[in-house]
């Protein structure tokens, strides 16, 4: 066999070889791609809330926890903007709920949007989008605030909470470490995005959700903090319990319970008393008052 008939065989075995090598090396790889873009990474339910002529928020869900970003931009094929989760200060967390809040946005502007969700991109075609809303004077409306525990009285470290009110735009946000949350009010907008909404005595319900339970609370607004809601049941904050919570609330917790009582008996008979302890108004703390409280507690349910 001539040299130069060997030289062809040679290089054909070398290019057979590497080629094995590379595509050994490339498995686990290839592996690893598809597992963290299995459909447990895939957002589910993404929707914007708290639009307003600066800023706006999207949130969704996952089956697993991942991590998650927003791109965004004002043209459909220039998605220059990145925004992280927003309990993301530094590198992204993984998370089973995400929200992201969009910020420093420009008024009336078209904004397109897509989502990141570990190795998935949502949608894959046309991003989604939404459009800023003019400036509006912030006004005085005090938030909607409250707690989030589980059965055992625990506290609830994430979820998403909604606030819907007939006429007026979506509101969310998501709780904190020690489920804990506050959603804003003072720039709300109506429905249509085209001026404030005001609110007087409004009729207005929270969705809460963690991925597993749900929870609805209807309330009127303007409202004090609220009671501490359980996960997983539905609460009625209408106007006789909203009186009485004003009443016999005393140490202004968003509760009524011994705790109240023990705030009472503190006062009773006392020359110089704590002014909501008095609950009939007749400028003394004293057994009437004791009674009065004892009576209330006594008929809620336990």
């Amino acid at each position: 066999m001539s040299l130069e008939s060997k030289i062809p065989t040679l290089l054909g075995l070398a290019t057979i070889v590497t080629g094995l090598i590379v595509g050994i090396l490339l498995i686990p790889l290839r592996q690893t791609f598809l597992s963290s873009a299995d459909t447990s990474a895939t957002p589910r339910g993404a929707e914007v809330a708290n639009i307003s002529g600066s800023a706006a928020s999207v949130y969704w869900q996952t089956e697993k926890q991942t991590p998650g970003f927003i791109q965004a931009g004002t043209s459909a094929s220039s998605l220059n903007l990145v925004f992280q989760d927003d309990r993301d200060h530094t590198a992204l967390g993984n998370h089973q709920l995400h929200f992201v809040t969009l910020t420093n946005l420009s008024p009336n502007t078209v904004y397109y949007y897509k989502v990141h969700s570990g190795a998935i991109i949502y949608p894959v075609d046309k991003p989604l989008s939404f459009k800023t809303a003019s400036p509006i004077t912030p006004s005085a409306t005090p938030p909607v605030v409250g707690n989030i525990i589980d059965d055992n009285s625990q506290p609830v470290n994430e979820a998403i909470i909604t606030l819907e009110i007939p006429g007026a735009q979506k509101m969310a946000t998501i709780s904190k470490t020690a489920g804990s949350f506050a959603l804003s009010l003072n720039s709300l907008y109506n429905d249509a995005l085209t001026s404030a909404f005001p609110l007087s005595s409004t009729q207005a319900t929270l969705r809460i959700f963690d991925g597993n339970k749900s929870s609805s609370v209807s309330l009127t607004l303007p409202a004090k903090p609220l009671p501490p809601v359980t996960l997983g049941k539905d609460l009625s904050l209408d106007a006789e319990s909203v009186a009485a919570t004003s009443l016999y609330d005393l140490n202004d917790d968003g509760t009524i319970n011994s705790l109240d009582l023990s705030v009472l008996l503190r006062n009773i008979n006392k020359k110089t008393f704590l002014r909501q302890a008095d609950i009939n108004g007749d400028g003394k703390v004293d057994q009437e008052d004791l009674q009065q409280l004892v009576n209330y507690l006594s008929s809620q349910p336990h």
